[in-house]
């Protein structure tokens, strides 16, 4: 049965016979006779001249000979363009079926197989047709053939035999080729029943095959959805632990933010506290300022009534008899002026005690400092220099009170002497006071008492710039402690200001950490993972969009040179066209027996025929650029949709990982119905169930999985928060520290001298007034004695207190914590004991 087959091919792909080729009257081609001398380049056989016609003959002949050579090879190039295109459009419909099976159900590959079978029935069956149609055409023909040769062999039997023989033998003929014919056809169909069952039965096979794999498939993603499921559980227990502990820490860090807050707030309200102390302490400098004017003028006042006591003293010491009187006050003045030395010496041991109670609070800041800045080296660097500075501000005071001690043990002294000369004083006084008695009895010796009134003058002038110079060292005295006590205080506010900024800034700090802490860090881990994994899948699909843009590139740049090539191969062919039209010979006149056509005999203008030679050669070599350009863009277009789907496929694979898998049950479910046995149908349903219950729990674990993303992100956002007030809460401390230094810059200079002019006009009116308040300095003096033992006895307790920290801080295991407890409450205790002396001595002196 192939040979009719054979017989069709043939004929059907039988090209059109070209007559110009071909021998007219037998139908013959003109080159299959190679021994003809009328279709050579001679005249016969014999001769060896060549005419005209023989000469064009040729010539059409060679050109023939190359356009079917150049058609052949056109014909070769674009097979081979149509098989590469062909392997390529089926390569890339490969690559698509295998990327769109990777994300398709098994319902769907079950469905696009079944649509695959069915185009490959409907491709066969109008092949089957033609078959068919070719296999009647030809039983038709031999039976023509039958017909004609039967009638030729009637026509022989009729001359030969008779009618009545022929019309027998034509009938049995005619019976015995209907019944072949019968025979045959009844033969083609159970052939063309048999090769369909054939292929029927093997479809089915190759489906039975798939479906058997796509089962296996089923049943090896059904054990994978298994542990799947296993592992999800173990995931989900984990996320609740989990869940619960972030619960816990979601509320331990929202109680922290509370007590931060509130920190802040009480920071805030310190900073307002010290800014109204200050602004307090600026008008307390301006009403001192005022004060000390008034005093000033005050003792102006005085002055001049002092000079007008002077005056009256003067009048008063020429009478002899006045002069008992005149030494009464000069006694009471000496006392007064002995009353102001102890004031002063108590007021000197009392700063002596407040420098001491700073320096032991200096101290316990510094230890505290130390304690709290211990594990930053650079802190710890930092505190040492600022505490080497306080250090070295503590041994300059204390150089300073060795010196005011020289100065007030030097002015006791000069006291002790002026005492002692008061003394000899008032004994020569009460001498002279008798010898006068005696001379007013006697009433003969006033020139004696003349002179003892100049020497007791003379003596009271001494005493009086003595103690002028006494008041001047006291001023002195007076103003460098204040000096050194603004300055104390000025290092005890910044030490505290930093301490509490250190606190706080570490309690920030390590509630910081410990929320970071508190992240679960499998959760992060895992993240990561993840956030790893899309990155690979971004980083491949890349890959693959940069491979096939150098594909493209490289396959245009072939098409390219492909068709520079086709040109200049196409511009050779001209030079050698025109060469041949240059230099063939025409030396004959044509024959008339040549077969050339008359069309093709007549001459042909060489220029309009090269001319349209271009013209037709150009316009296949742009058409032919057209459709590289196309199949360019075709490919360009190509190359987009694959970007596109392969955006697509990526979108597709996260709603996949995210989506639960429904789609695969329902496959499963048709798989298993389509070929269900006795055996199978109770596994089905259990499947089901089994299938039911763990897309149930993929539920339960992506709402699980939605919930603890979104308590991380809680999580985050409250780190960011507490990040967020670390900063504002450091940026305050820098704004308290910028706003000490420039404190401590700009109060020094103008505080001292505000202080220096009121402590100087303070004493004075005080001096001033001695000659008029005897009694009130004696009580003065007497409290000024009273708070210098004070002082002195909390100096001493002062001193204590700081060897016991000092041995406290040096033991190796002793906490900071309780060293720093210590310090406060000791600091605390001295410095409201020394504030309630400092005010104590304020009403005395007031």
């Amino acid at each position: 049965m192939s040979l009719p087959r054979e017989e069709i091919s043939v004929e059907l792909g039988a090209d059109t016979p070209d007559h110009s080729r071909t021998d007219h009257p037998f139908n013959r081609s003109r080159h299959d006779s190679l021994a003809s001398s009328r279709f050579s380049s001679r005249l016969s056989r014999r001769s060896s001249v060549r005419d005209e016609v023989q000469s064009l003959d040729e010539f059409l002949r060679k050109q023939r000979v190359i356009r079917y050579m150049q058609e052949e090879r056109e014909r070769a190039e674009r097979s081979k363009l149509l098989r590469e295109e062909h392997d390529f459009w089926v390569e890339f419909r490969d690559r698509e079926r295998a990327e769109r099976l990777k994300y398709m159900t098994e319902q769907e590959i079950v469905e696009l197989l079944q649509r695959e079978a069915d185009e490959a029935t409907r491709e066969n069956s109008p092949a089957d047709r033609f078959h068919l149609r070719a296999t009647e055409d030809t039983l038709r023909r031999r039976h023509i053939t039958a017909d004609v040769q039967r009638g030729e062999e009637d026509a022989v039997l009729a001359r030969l035999k008779g009618e009545v023989q022929v019309d027998g033998i034509r009938l049995a003929a005619e019976q015995e080729t209907s019944v072949m014919v019968e025979v045959m056809t009844v033969a083609e169909r159970t052939r063309r029943v048999c090769i369909e069952s054939q292929q029927r039965e093997e479809d089915l096979t190759a489906k039975c095959k798939q479906l058997m794999t796509e089962l296996e498939e089923a049943r090896a993603s059904a054990t994978r959805a298994q542990r799947y499921q296993r592992r999800a559980e173990d995931d989900l227990a984990r996320e609740q632990e989990n869940s619960q502990k972030e619960k816990a820490a979601a509320a331990a860090s929202k109680e922290a933010n509370e007590k931060l807050s509130k920190e802040l707030a009480e920071v805030r309200e310190q900073l307002a506290a010290s800014e109204a102390e200050r602004k307090k302490a600026e008008a307390a400098t301006a009403q001192a300022v005022r004060e000390a004017t008034r005093k000033e003028k005050e003792l102006t006042s005085l002055r001049k009534r002092n000079d007008e006591l002077a005056a009256q003293q003067a009048s008063q010491t020429a009478a002899a008899k006045d002069e008992k009187q005149r030494a009464s006050p000069f006694q009471e003045e000496l006392r007064a002026y002995r009353d102001a030395l102890e004031k002063e010496q108590a007021v000197r041991s009392r700063a002596e005690t407040e420098l001491a109670a700073l320096r032991e609070q200096a101290k316990v800041l510094e230890a505290k400092v130390a304690a709290a800045s211990a594990p930053d080296p650079k802190q710890v660097a930092d505190n040492m220099r600022k505490l080497k500075a306080v250090a070295d501000d503590a041994r300059k005071a204390q150089a300073d009170l060795v010196k005011e001690r020289q100065a007030r043990e030097s002015a006791e002294a000069a006291a002790v002497e002026a005492r002692d000369a008061l003394a000899k004083e008032q004994a020569a006084r009460e001498k002279a006071e008798k010898e006068a008695q005696r001379a007013l009895a006697a009433s003969s010796v006033p020139a004696l008492q003349m002179q003892e009134a100049v020497l007791d003058r003379k003596k009271l002038a001494e005493a009086e710039k003595k103690l002028e110079e006494m008041r001047r060292a006291r001023n002195r005295d007076a103003a460098e402690k204040t000096a050194l006590k603004r300055e104390m205080q000025k290092v005890k506010r910044d030490l505290e200001d930093e301490s509490t900024a250190r606190a706080q800034f570490e309690q920030l700090a390590s509630q910081a950490v410990s929320a970071d802490d508190r992240v679960p860090r499998r959760e992060v881990d895992q993240l990561r993972r993840e956030l790893h994994i899309s990155q690979e899948q971004c980083d491949a699909a890349r890959r693959d969009t940069v491979a096939c843009q150098q594909n493209a590139a490289r396959e245009i740049a072939s098409l390219k040179a492909w068709c520079e090539r086709l040109q200049q191969q196409h511009r050779m062919q001209q030079q050698l066209l025109q060469s041949d039209e240059e230099f063939t010979p025409r030396t004959a006149t044509p024959t008339p027996h040549s077969r050339t056509p008359r069309s093709v005999r007549r001459r042909i203008p060489q220029d309009l025929a090269s001319d349209q030679r271009q013209a037709e050669e150009k316009a296949a070599s742009d058409q032919r650029i057209r459709e590289l350009e196309a199949h360019v863009t075709r490919l360009q277009a190509d190359l987009h949709r694959s970007k596109d789907q392969e955006s697509k496929a990526v979108a597709e694979a996260e709603q996949a990982r995210k989506a639960p898998k429904a789609t695969a049950a329902t496959s499963m479910r048709d798989s298993w119905k389509a070929f269900p046995g006795p055996s199978e149908r109770g596994a089905a349903v259990e499947q089901e169930a089994k299938e039911r219950a763990m897309l149930q729990r993929l539920d339960a674990l992506e709402r699980e999985r939605a919930e603890a993303e979104r308590k991380y992100d809680d999580l985050v956002v409250a780190h960011r928060h507490s990040e967020a007030a670390r900063c504002e809460a450091e940026l305050q401390v820098s704004v308290q520290r910028a706003e000490i230094e420039q404190r401590r810059k700009e109060e020094p200079q103008s505080y001292t001298s505000a202080l220096r002019n009121y402590e100087t006009a303070r004493s004075e009116p005080i001096s001033a007034t001695a000659d008029e308040s005897t009694s009130a300095l004696e009580e003065r003096i007497k409290e000024l004695e009273r708070h210098l033992t004070e002082e002195r006895a909390a100096r001493e307790a002062a001193e204590r207190r700081a060897e016991g920290l000092q041995k406290l801080c040096a033991a190796p295991g002793t906490d900071a914590k309780s060293a720093a407890q210590v310090a406060e409450a000791n600091v605390s205790s001295s410095g409201a004991g020394a504030t309630g002396r400092t005010r104590k001595a304020k009403g005395g002196c007031c």
